[in-house]
């Protein structure tokens, strides 16, 4: 999460040069970031904790670490836009 929110961070000032469906998706997270703040620890928790007892983290690489983060990031979103409606 702090990664993506430094990538918004330094590509803000270029965001008056996206135009269609880019600033769209754009917008659409700013819709919903109310209900990923909400939602985003619990979700990443459970998660994280899962796929730690499934695996065991202390086995495995960077990239199942990397796979976690973006399950947990799209399960966030999908929750967030349920609260949002």
């Amino acid at each position: 999460m702090a990664a993506g929110s430094a990538v918004l961070i330094l590509a803000a000032p270029h965001l008056d040069r996206l135009e269609g469906s880019a600033l769209t998706k754009i917008a659409y997270v700013g819709e919903i970031s109310y209900g990923l703040y909400l939602i985003h620890v619990p979700v990443g928790n459970w998660i994280v904790l899962r796929l730690a007892d499934s695996f065991g983290w202390r086995n495995v690489g960077l990239l199942a670490h990397v796979a976690c983060d973006i399950t947990a990031l799209g399960a966030s979103l999908v929750c967030a836009t349920a609260i949002y409606r």
